[in-house]
């Protein structure tokens, strides 16, 4: 359009000429005034312009207008996050996750420093562990400074930390968490524990097996002491922190017989036993694989020998080994 001084058409000419009727700017649909327009060469004009406070990231699309008349479709600018004040503030979570099962979920936000602009804020989200599945993104509104997500609880044995990771624009803001397994739910649907055990007076015994189970509401727990299925001793128990295991009723209904191979004492009838041990993880679980880990704790069984009169015999002693969990 025309400016002042005018430029002759088919002259040549360096300089600045301002435009005569305003130009207008929109980048990503935000108005912006040029500090400048005007023509600074034969055919040549200029714009000068400040990029607005939070215009976006990316190609955006870029459009003047003057006297009515539009410049062409399709024309962008393209920004890098330093043309952007808005930045991630948290990703976070209003509660710690408790794993209660697998795919259990909570709700987790983004939160920017600002109102996202127009088009929105795409913030790329990623976890550290199959213990929480999170989106790969999340979109916060534009106008808007947060956004929701759902996280998913995996397999998770004990306490895990876990770290979530926002990304936007070249910067990133890390979570970390801890998963742990809630008190009430069980871990695994089968513990085959294979300690080495020394009762007090007697040869180690290497080949006492212990199968622990939990119950449908796992709630409690049975051990099953050297022959799950040849009526041998049960004990009933319980977990505290899902950590520690502790059997001090004998369960009715079975012979509660128990046989120590390596034991001078051999069978017993048992009139009372307590066992306790805590476990320690040595790997992660999911479904349908088995994680192994160790056991410290105490045993004492306390009965008469098969076959045999006289008082009772109490075998008790530490007990150290290994263990399986099998998982659904």
């Amino acid at each position: 359009g025309p400016t002042n001084p005018d430029v002759p058409a088919g002259q040549p000419f360096s300089g600045s000429a301002p435009t005569t009727n305003p130009v207008t700017v929109l980048i990503n649909n935000i108005s912006v005034q040029p500090s400048y327009s005007g023509e600074t060469s034969a055919g040549l004009y200029q714009l000068n312009l400040t990029i607005p406070a939070n215009p976006g990231v990316g190609d955006l699309p870029l459009q003047a207008t003057v006297g009515g008349a539009q410049t062409q479709p399709n024309v962008v600018i393209s920004l890098d996050a330093s043309a952007s004040s808005v930045q991630i503030k948290s990703v976070g979570f209003s509660i710690l996750i408790n794993l209660i099962g697998s795919g259990s979920s909570t709700v987790g936000t983004v939160v920017l420093s600002g109102p996202a602009p127009a088009g929105g804020v795409l913030v790329s989200l990623a976890s550290s562990s199959s213990a929480v599945s999170v989106p790969t993104s999340v979109l916060v509104p534009a106008g808007s400074m947060n956004a929701p997500f759902t996280a998913t609880t995996g397999s998770v044995f004990g306490s895990q930390p876990v770290t979530i990771t926002g990304s936007y624009a070249g910067q990133s803001v890390v979570t970390s968490l801890t998963v742990t397994s809630a008190t009430a739910s069980s871990p695994f649907t089968e513990m085959i524990v294979v300690p080495t055990f020394q009762p007090s007076g007697y040869p180690t015994i290497t080949t006492a097996t212990f199968t622990v189970t939990p119950d449908a509401g796992n709630a409690t727990y049975t051990a099953c002491i050297d022959g799950c299925q040849s009526g041998a001793v049960f004990l009933n128990g319980t977990t505290s922190d899902g950590k520690t295991y502790i059997f001090n009723t004998l369960q009715g209904g079975h012979s509660n017989n128990i046989l120590f191979a390596g034991s001078s004492t051999g069978l017993l009838q048992l009139s009372s036993a307590s066992l306790t041990f805590a476990i320690t993880q040595t790997n992660a679980i999911s479904s349908g694989n088995i994680a192994n880990g160790t056991i410290a704790g105490t045993l004492i069984a306390t009965g008469t020998p098969y076959g045999a009169s006289g008082s009772a015999v109490t075998l008790s002693g530490p007990l150290s080994g290994t263990y399986s969990v099998v998982k659904n």
